[in-house]
């Protein structure tokens, strides 16, 4: 996670060179999650490696809605100097908005 390059790279594994699909990335996100959130994982690298899934995560979100916001952007931090989503939330709260954005997604594809 801490040695990618690109965003796929930090929820596949730094050889990744793939773009996942969105419920690919949202599955592996959800994973990685619960492995590596700060609370839960020991690990003194826990809170970097969680910033960087998250930004990874966040910045295959944003390629795949169509918006303009690059892997360097997300790496940044927000111009206006507001937070992330997934800062200072809880695990619980992050949780379930990976559920929301899983029926969503899953709604979507049905749709279409």
């Amino acid at each position: 996670i801490l040695d990618a390059r690109h965003p796929s790279g930090a929820l596949l594994g730094a050889d990744s060179s793939q773009r996942p699909s969105p419920a690919e990335s949202l599955l592996r996100y959800t994973s990685l999650v619960k492995q590596i959130y700060p609370e839960r994982c020991m690990d003194s690298r826990a809170q970097q490696a969680f910033d960087r899934a998250s930004r990874g995560y966040d910045a295959l979100c944003a390629m795949d809605s169509g918006f303009d916001h690059t892997w360097e952007d997300s790496k940044s931090g927000t111009a206006s100097g507001r937070s992330h989503w997934w800062e200072s939330k809880s695990l619980a709260d992050i949780q379930t908005f990976l559920e929301f954005r899983s029926a969503a997604l899953n709604a979507l594809y049905t749709e279409i």
